[in-house]
Protein backbone atom coordinates (compact mmCIF):
# COMPACT_ATOMS: atom_id res chain seq x y z
CA UNK A 1 0.00 0.00 0.00
CA UNK A 2 1.09 3.48 -0.86
CA UNK A 3 0.76 4.14 2.78
CA UNK A 4 3.19 1.94 3.93
CA UNK A 5 6.89 3.04 3.95
CA UNK A 6 10.41 2.46 5.84
CA UNK A 7 10.98 3.65 8.95
CA UNK A 8 14.93 3.82 10.31
CA UNK A 9 16.05 4.78 13.49
CA UNK A 10 19.76 4.72 15.23
CA UNK A 11 20.87 4.57 18.75
CA UNK A 12 22.00 7.42 20.56
CA UNK A 13 23.59 8.28 24.01
CA UNK A 14 21.45 10.77 25.57
CA UNK A 15 21.70 13.03 28.54
CA UNK A 16 19.33 12.35 30.74
CA UNK A 17 19.49 12.88 34.47
CA UNK A 18 17.48 10.55 37.05
CA UNK A 19 14.06 11.51 37.83
CA UNK A 20 14.05 12.09 41.57
CA UNK A 21 10.56 12.26 42.28
CA UNK A 22 10.41 8.20 41.29
CA UNK A 23 9.73 6.29 44.87
CA UNK A 24 10.18 2.63 45.04
CA UNK A 25 6.55 1.83 46.59
CA UNK A 26 5.32 -1.82 47.79
CA UNK A 27 7.09 -5.37 47.71
CA UNK A 28 10.41 -5.13 45.72
CA UNK A 29 12.83 -7.98 45.47
CA UNK A 30 16.19 -5.91 44.14
CA UNK A 31 18.86 -7.90 42.39
CA UNK A 32 22.14 -6.29 40.99
CA UNK A 33 24.84 -8.48 39.89
CA UNK A 34 28.16 -7.59 38.14
CA UNK A 35 29.95 -8.90 35.55
CA UNK A 36 34.76 -8.28 35.20
CA UNK A 37 37.64 -9.24 36.53
CA UNK A 38 37.24 -6.51 39.35
CA UNK A 39 33.45 -7.55 40.54
CA UNK A 40 34.23 -9.38 43.36
CA UNK A 41 36.16 -6.30 45.00
CA UNK A 42 32.89 -4.43 44.14
CA UNK A 43 30.66 -6.56 45.53
CA UNK A 44 32.14 -6.37 48.70
CA UNK A 45 32.51 -2.65 49.07
CA UNK A 46 28.85 -2.34 47.56
CA UNK A 47 27.08 -5.12 50.15
CA UNK A 48 27.72 -2.99 52.81
CA UNK A 49 25.24 -0.10 51.64
CA UNK A 50 23.12 -1.64 48.78
CA UNK A 51 19.69 -2.41 49.75
CA UNK A 52 19.34 -5.94 48.02
CA UNK A 53 20.95 -9.12 46.48
CA UNK A 54 24.24 -8.37 45.15
CA UNK A 55 25.92 -11.20 43.64
CA UNK A 56 28.64 -12.01 41.02
CA UNK A 57 29.07 -13.48 37.66
CA UNK A 58 32.60 -15.09 37.16
CA UNK A 59 31.99 -16.43 33.01
CA UNK A 60 34.92 -16.66 30.50
CA UNK A 61 33.18 -16.42 27.83
CA UNK A 62 30.19 -14.92 25.90
CA UNK A 63 28.36 -17.81 25.34
CA UNK A 64 28.73 -19.25 29.35
CA UNK A 65 28.12 -15.60 30.66
CA UNK A 66 24.93 -15.80 28.66
CA UNK A 67 23.68 -19.10 29.99
CA UNK A 68 24.79 -17.97 33.81
CA UNK A 69 22.14 -14.75 33.47
CA UNK A 70 19.83 -16.82 31.61
CA UNK A 71 19.97 -19.56 34.85
CA UNK A 72 19.32 -16.15 37.18
CA UNK A 73 16.31 -15.04 35.51
CA UNK A 74 14.54 -18.18 34.23
CA UNK A 75 13.33 -19.04 38.17
CA UNK A 76 12.07 -14.90 38.52
CA UNK A 77 9.91 -15.37 35.08
CA UNK A 78 7.48 -16.75 37.91
CA UNK A 79 7.97 -14.05 40.68
CA UNK A 80 4.15 -12.62 41.31
CA UNK A 81 5.80 -8.98 43.00
CA UNK A 82 7.79 -6.34 41.88
CA UNK A 83 11.77 -7.49 40.86
CA UNK A 84 14.13 -4.92 39.94
CA UNK A 85 17.32 -7.12 37.99
CA UNK A 86 20.63 -4.66 37.24
CA UNK A 87 23.52 -5.42 35.79
CA UNK A 88 26.61 -3.63 36.25
CA UNK A 89 29.68 -3.67 34.39
CA UNK A 90 33.12 -1.70 32.79
CA UNK A 91 32.97 0.45 29.89
CA UNK A 92 36.18 -1.71 28.91
CA UNK A 93 33.87 -4.76 28.95
CA UNK A 94 30.93 -3.82 26.89
CA UNK A 95 31.49 -5.92 24.30
CA UNK A 96 31.55 -8.68 26.49
CA UNK A 97 28.59 -8.34 28.19
CA UNK A 98 26.17 -5.78 27.25
CA UNK A 99 24.53 -7.94 24.47
CA UNK A 100 22.56 -9.65 27.20
CA UNK A 101 20.29 -6.30 27.10
CA UNK A 102 18.31 -8.41 23.94
CA UNK A 103 17.66 -11.43 26.89
CA UNK A 104 16.90 -8.02 29.45
CA UNK A 105 14.29 -6.70 27.73
CA UNK A 106 12.96 -9.62 26.39
CA UNK A 107 12.00 -10.69 30.15
CA UNK A 108 10.38 -7.30 30.65
CA UNK A 109 8.25 -8.44 27.74
CA UNK A 110 7.45 -11.41 28.86
CA UNK A 111 6.86 -10.72 32.52
CA UNK A 112 6.30 -6.65 33.33
CA UNK A 113 6.20 -7.53 36.95
CA UNK A 114 10.54 -8.22 36.08
CA UNK A 115 12.42 -4.33 35.30
CA UNK A 116 16.01 -5.59 34.11
CA UNK A 117 18.33 -2.65 33.06
CA UNK A 118 22.53 -2.29 32.10
CA UNK A 119 24.42 0.46 34.40
CA UNK A 120 28.01 1.04 32.68
CA UNK A 121 30.53 2.72 34.62
CA UNK A 122 34.06 4.11 33.29
CA UNK A 123 35.47 2.19 36.21
CA UNK A 124 34.45 0.46 39.22
CA UNK A 125 37.16 2.45 41.84
CA UNK A 126 36.72 5.72 40.09
CA UNK A 127 35.93 8.68 42.12
CA UNK A 128 32.19 8.57 41.04
CA UNK A 129 30.67 7.02 44.00
CA UNK A 130 29.76 3.60 42.76
CA UNK A 131 27.76 2.60 45.49
CA UNK A 132 26.13 6.44 45.16
CA UNK A 133 25.16 5.96 41.52
CA UNK A 134 23.83 2.48 42.17
CA UNK A 135 21.24 3.92 44.64
CA UNK A 136 20.19 6.60 42.70
CA UNK A 137 19.19 3.87 40.02
CA UNK A 138 16.74 2.16 42.22
CA UNK A 139 13.38 2.10 41.01
CA UNK A 140 14.40 3.65 37.60
CA UNK A 141 13.40 1.40 34.60
CA UNK A 142 15.75 3.18 31.66
CA UNK A 143 16.87 -0.18 30.15
CA UNK A 144 20.54 0.94 29.41
CA UNK A 145 22.43 3.56 31.24
CA UNK A 146 26.25 4.28 31.46
CA UNK A 147 27.49 7.17 33.28
CA UNK A 148 30.47 9.13 31.15
CA UNK A 149 32.86 11.36 33.48
CA UNK A 150 30.33 11.38 35.89
CA UNK A 151 27.05 12.83 33.13
CA UNK A 152 24.33 9.98 33.41
CA UNK A 153 23.47 9.25 29.92
CA UNK A 154 21.15 6.46 28.60
CA UNK A 155 20.12 4.77 25.14
CA UNK A 156 17.26 6.10 23.20
CA UNK A 157 16.46 5.42 19.33
CA UNK A 158 15.45 8.34 17.25
CA UNK A 159 14.25 8.49 13.74
CA UNK A 160 16.72 9.70 10.89
CA UNK A 161 16.04 10.28 7.29
CA UNK A 162 19.01 7.95 5.25
CA UNK A 163 18.69 9.65 2.54
CA UNK A 164 20.77 12.66 4.50
CA UNK A 165 23.16 10.71 6.08
CA UNK A 166 24.84 9.50 3.15
CA UNK A 167 28.56 9.15 3.48
CA UNK A 168 30.46 10.23 -0.10
CA UNK A 169 33.59 8.31 0.57
CA UNK A 170 31.64 5.05 1.08
CA UNK A 171 32.96 2.46 -0.75
CA UNK A 172 30.64 0.50 -2.35
CA UNK A 173 30.47 -2.83 -4.48
CA UNK A 174 33.03 -3.02 -7.16
CA UNK A 175 33.56 -4.21 -10.45
CA UNK A 176 35.60 -7.50 -10.36
CA UNK A 177 34.73 -7.82 -6.44
CA UNK A 178 34.88 -10.80 -4.49
CA UNK A 179 32.30 -11.03 -1.73
CA UNK A 180 30.97 -13.70 0.88
CA UNK A 181 27.80 -14.11 2.37
CA UNK A 182 27.45 -16.22 5.23
CA UNK A 183 24.33 -18.19 5.46
CA UNK A 184 23.62 -17.18 1.92
CA UNK A 185 21.58 -20.45 0.70
CA UNK A 186 18.48 -18.71 2.31
CA UNK A 187 15.58 -16.90 1.04
CA UNK A 188 17.65 -13.72 2.07
CA UNK A 189 20.36 -14.61 0.69
CA UNK A 190 19.12 -15.29 -2.33
CA UNK A 191 17.73 -11.69 -2.72
CA UNK A 192 21.28 -10.15 -1.29
CA UNK A 193 22.81 -12.35 -4.82
CA UNK A 194 20.27 -10.82 -7.21
CA UNK A 195 21.26 -7.12 -5.99
CA UNK A 196 24.82 -7.89 -5.82
CA UNK A 197 24.79 -9.23 -9.44
CA UNK A 198 23.92 -5.84 -10.55
CA UNK A 199 27.57 -4.71 -10.32
CA UNK A 200 29.27 -6.65 -13.07
CA UNK A 201 31.77 -9.62 -13.27
CA UNK A 202 31.47 -10.15 -9.22
CA UNK A 203 33.05 -12.96 -7.70
CA UNK A 204 30.28 -14.36 -4.54
CA UNK A 205 30.99 -17.36 -2.28
CA UNK A 206 28.03 -18.22 0.32
CA UNK A 207 28.04 -20.83 3.03
CA UNK A 208 25.95 -23.34 4.94
CA UNK A 209 26.49 -26.01 7.23
CA UNK A 210 25.08 -28.25 4.55
CA UNK A 211 27.98 -30.65 2.41
CA UNK A 212 26.50 -29.36 -0.37
CA UNK A 213 23.44 -27.04 -1.85
CA UNK A 214 20.90 -26.44 -4.40
CA UNK A 215 22.08 -23.17 -5.55
CA UNK A 216 22.92 -22.97 -9.37
CA UNK A 217 23.73 -19.22 -10.38
CA UNK A 218 26.70 -18.19 -12.51
CA UNK A 219 30.07 -16.70 -10.47
CA UNK A 220 28.38 -18.28 -7.15
CA UNK A 221 30.37 -20.69 -5.45
CA UNK A 222 29.02 -22.93 -2.31
CA UNK A 223 31.15 -23.83 0.40
CA UNK A 224 30.14 -25.84 3.16
CA UNK A 225 31.37 -23.65 6.46
CA UNK A 226 29.66 -23.83 10.47
CA UNK A 227 30.52 -20.19 11.24
CA UNK A 228 30.38 -21.01 14.75
CA UNK A 229 33.53 -22.86 14.17
CA UNK A 230 36.68 -21.14 14.48
CA UNK A 231 38.72 -23.92 12.15
CA UNK A 232 36.05 -23.75 9.78
CA UNK A 233 35.94 -20.00 9.31
CA UNK A 234 39.98 -19.91 9.27
CA UNK A 235 40.07 -22.59 6.36
CA UNK A 236 36.91 -20.94 4.56
CA UNK A 237 38.91 -17.28 4.41
CA UNK A 238 42.50 -18.86 3.65
CA UNK A 239 39.79 -20.68 0.74
CA UNK A 240 38.88 -17.48 -0.54
CA UNK A 241 42.12 -15.51 -0.67
CA UNK A 242 44.05 -18.40 -1.98
CA UNK A 243 41.90 -18.89 -4.54
CA UNK A 244 40.34 -15.19 -5.74
CA UNK A 245 43.42 -13.62 -3.76
CA UNK A 246 41.42 -10.87 -2.52
CA UNK A 247 38.37 -10.46 0.03
CA UNK A 248 36.11 -6.95 -0.79
CA UNK A 249 32.82 -7.65 1.90
CA UNK A 250 31.58 -9.52 4.13
CA UNK A 251 27.37 -9.92 4.43
CA UNK A 252 26.73 -11.94 7.72
CA UNK A 253 23.39 -13.88 7.21
CA UNK A 254 24.17 -17.10 8.71
CA UNK A 255 21.48 -17.80 11.98
CA UNK A 256 18.72 -19.56 13.60
CA UNK A 257 15.98 -19.48 15.59
CA UNK A 258 14.39 -21.51 18.09
CA UNK A 259 11.32 -19.61 19.88
CA UNK A 260 9.40 -20.35 23.00
CA UNK A 261 9.30 -18.42 26.63
CA UNK A 262 12.26 -18.01 28.68
CA UNK A 263 9.95 -20.27 31.92
CA UNK A 264 10.01 -22.82 29.03
CA UNK A 265 13.23 -22.69 27.02
CA UNK A 266 15.64 -25.10 27.46
CA UNK A 267 19.10 -23.47 27.71
CA UNK A 268 20.56 -25.94 25.07
CA UNK A 269 18.70 -25.17 22.35
CA UNK A 270 19.71 -21.55 22.82
CA UNK A 271 23.90 -22.62 21.81
CA UNK A 272 22.07 -22.94 18.10
CA UNK A 273 20.97 -19.46 18.27
CA UNK A 274 24.09 -17.82 19.54
CA UNK A 275 26.88 -19.49 18.55
CA UNK A 276 26.48 -18.60 14.82
CA UNK A 277 25.89 -14.86 15.30
CA UNK A 278 28.52 -14.79 18.29
CA UNK A 279 30.85 -17.23 17.75
CA UNK A 280 30.15 -16.24 14.05
CA UNK A 281 31.47 -12.75 14.56
CA UNK A 282 34.17 -13.75 16.63
CA UNK A 283 36.07 -16.24 14.15
CA UNK A 284 35.03 -13.87 10.82
CA UNK A 285 36.80 -10.89 12.52
CA UNK A 286 39.61 -13.21 14.14
CA UNK A 287 40.02 -14.91 10.70
CA UNK A 288 40.13 -12.36 7.91
CA UNK A 289 42.17 -10.09 10.87
CA UNK A 290 44.10 -6.49 9.63
CA UNK A 291 43.65 -8.22 5.79
CA UNK A 292 42.30 -5.22 3.14
CA UNK A 293 38.62 -5.27 3.14
CA UNK A 294 36.10 -2.85 2.22
CA UNK A 295 32.85 -3.42 4.53
CA UNK A 296 31.86 -6.11 6.87
CA UNK A 297 27.78 -6.33 7.17
CA UNK A 298 26.08 -7.61 9.70
CA UNK A 299 22.28 -8.59 9.10
CA UNK A 300 20.83 -8.09 12.38
CA UNK A 301 17.12 -7.98 13.94
CA UNK A 302 14.84 -5.73 15.22
CA UNK A 303 14.88 -8.31 18.55
CA UNK A 304 18.01 -7.23 18.99
CA UNK A 305 17.67 -3.88 19.64
CA UNK A 306 14.09 -3.97 21.29
CA UNK A 307 14.17 -7.85 22.62
CA UNK A 308 11.18 -9.88 21.65
CA UNK A 309 8.26 -11.96 23.40
CA UNK A 310 9.58 -15.63 22.79
CA UNK A 311 13.29 -14.77 21.45
CA UNK A 312 15.17 -14.14 24.53
CA UNK A 313 18.05 -15.72 23.07
CA UNK A 314 17.49 -14.63 19.08
CA UNK A 315 17.53 -11.03 20.71
CA UNK A 316 20.59 -11.14 22.66
CA UNK A 317 22.58 -13.18 19.98
CA UNK A 318 21.57 -9.98 17.21
CA UNK A 319 22.21 -7.39 20.11
CA UNK A 320 26.09 -9.08 20.11
CA UNK A 321 26.43 -8.28 16.35
CA UNK A 322 25.17 -4.51 17.06
CA UNK A 323 27.42 -4.16 19.94
CA UNK A 324 30.65 -5.79 18.22
CA UNK A 325 30.24 -3.18 15.56
CA UNK A 326 31.62 -0.19 17.83
CA UNK A 327 34.02 -2.51 19.06
CA UNK A 328 35.22 -3.34 15.47
CA UNK A 329 35.13 -0.07 14.09
CA UNK A 330 37.29 1.34 16.78
CA UNK A 331 39.52 -1.05 15.61
CA UNK A 332 39.91 -0.01 12.34
CA UNK A 333 40.60 3.99 13.47
CA UNK A 334 43.28 2.24 15.48
CA UNK A 335 44.81 0.76 12.62
CA UNK A 336 44.10 -2.56 13.70
CA UNK A 337 41.60 -3.53 11.06
CA UNK A 338 40.11 -2.77 7.81
CA UNK A 339 36.97 -2.10 6.32
CA UNK A 340 33.54 -0.06 8.12
CA UNK A 341 31.51 -2.23 10.03
CA UNK A 342 27.79 -2.08 10.23
CA UNK A 343 24.86 -3.47 11.61
CA UNK A 344 21.27 -3.26 10.36
CA UNK A 345 18.41 -4.54 12.62
CA UNK A 346 15.82 -6.06 9.90
CA UNK A 347 12.29 -6.53 10.21
CA UNK A 348 10.87 -9.60 8.83
CA UNK A 349 11.61 -9.57 5.10
CA UNK A 350 8.33 -10.98 2.58
CA UNK A 351 10.33 -13.01 1.07
CA UNK A 352 13.53 -14.17 3.73
CA UNK A 353 12.83 -17.62 3.94
CA UNK A 354 11.43 -17.16 8.05
CA UNK A 355 7.75 -17.69 8.51
CA UNK A 356 5.75 -16.26 10.60
CA UNK A 357 1.83 -17.64 11.73
CA UNK A 358 -1.37 -15.52 10.82
CA UNK A 359 -2.04 -14.76 14.34
CA UNK A 360 1.62 -13.07 15.00
CA UNK A 361 1.59 -11.11 11.70
CA UNK A 362 -1.68 -10.17 12.47
CA UNK A 363 -0.27 -8.58 16.09
CA UNK A 364 2.61 -6.85 14.30
CA UNK A 365 -0.45 -5.25 11.88
CA UNK A 366 -2.09 -4.28 14.52
CA UNK A 367 0.86 -1.91 15.40
CA UNK A 368 1.23 -0.91 11.96
CA UNK A 369 4.23 -3.30 11.48
CA UNK A 370 4.48 -5.22 8.37
CA UNK A 371 6.95 -7.58 6.32
CA UNK A 372 9.53 -5.96 4.36
CA UNK A 373 9.22 -6.27 0.54
CA UNK A 374 12.13 -7.31 -1.38
CA UNK A 375 13.00 -4.12 -3.44
CA UNK A 376 11.81 -2.18 -0.57
CA UNK A 377 15.01 -3.97 1.14
CA UNK A 378 16.88 -3.78 -1.15
CA UNK A 379 16.66 -0.15 -2.06
CA UNK A 380 17.27 0.50 2.38
CA UNK A 381 20.39 -1.55 2.17
CA UNK A 382 22.11 0.61 -1.21
CA UNK A 383 21.24 3.48 0.76
CA UNK A 384 22.28 2.13 4.07
CA UNK A 385 25.73 1.24 2.60
CA UNK A 386 26.45 4.45 1.54
CA UNK A 387 25.32 6.17 5.26
CA UNK A 388 27.65 7.32 7.69
CA UNK A 389 25.70 5.37 10.45
CA UNK A 390 27.03 2.11 11.75
CA UNK A 391 23.91 1.43 13.00
CA UNK A 392 20.23 1.57 11.58
CA UNK A 393 16.81 -0.06 12.69
CA UNK A 394 14.60 -0.68 10.22
CA UNK A 395 10.96 -0.90 10.32
CA UNK A 396 8.51 -1.54 7.12
CA UNK A 397 4.49 -0.16 7.57
CA UNK A 398 2.93 3.07 8.85
CA UNK A 399 5.89 5.15 9.58
CA UNK A 400 3.97 7.70 11.61
CA UNK A 401 2.81 4.86 13.93
CA UNK A 402 5.81 3.31 14.55
CA UNK A 403 8.24 5.82 15.08
CA UNK A 404 5.82 7.47 18.01
CA UNK A 405 5.01 3.99 19.66
CA UNK A 406 8.87 3.76 20.03
CA UNK A 407 9.60 7.08 21.22
CA UNK A 408 6.48 6.80 23.63
CA UNK A 409 8.04 3.52 25.31
CA UNK A 410 11.05 5.05 25.68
Amino acid sequence: PKEHSLATLVPNWVNESLDTTQEVSGEVITLLYIAGKKAASVKTKLSKSYPGEVGVLSSKNEIDFYQEVFRLLQPLMRNKVKTNFTLLIEEADRVRYDFVSGLLQTVALENPLLSCKIVVVESFFKKDSIQDIMISELGDKTPYVRYVSGTREVLRFSEINIEENIDSDAVLLVSGGVYLITGGSGGLGQQLISFLQQTPDMQIIITGRSASSSVDIPNVVYKQCDVSNRKSVIDLISWIKSAYGQLNGVFHLAGSHSDGYILDKDIKDSLAVLTPKISGVQNLDEAIGNAALDFMIYFSSIAGAFGNIGQSDYAAANAYMDSYVYYRNELVRTGNRNGITKSINWPLWENGGMQLDEGTLGLFAAKGIYPLPTQEGLTALQRLMKSAQEQVVVYYGDKHRIVSDIIVKQ
